[in-house]
């Protein structure tokens, strides 16, 4: 049986965002990358995700603000 690989959604406008992504995929993670909130919202509409690693000062959003929306549109992320 073919074990899925955990899905990871970052989403960070600083330099932490690319050596963590490296870090994870290093792991055997896929991960997804996102700058902005519109971005992960949308992501999160087309794809599920097991864990969401939310940056709380997002530039153009509150990183809890958007936090709440992804919780309303996917209880279990």
């Amino acid at each position: 049986m073919k074990e899925s690989r955990i899905r990871v959604l970052i989403v960070d406008n600083g330099e932490l965002r690319t050596p963590l992504s490296e870090l994870l995929r290093g792991q055997g993670m896929e991960v997804q990358e996102a700058e902005e909130a519109g971005a992960v919202l949308n992501l999160i509409r087309l794809q599920s995700f097991d864990v969401l690693l939310l940056d709380a000062d997002l530039p153009n959003a509150n990183g809890i603000e958007v936090l709440r929306r992804v919780r309303a549109m996917d209880g279990d992320l």
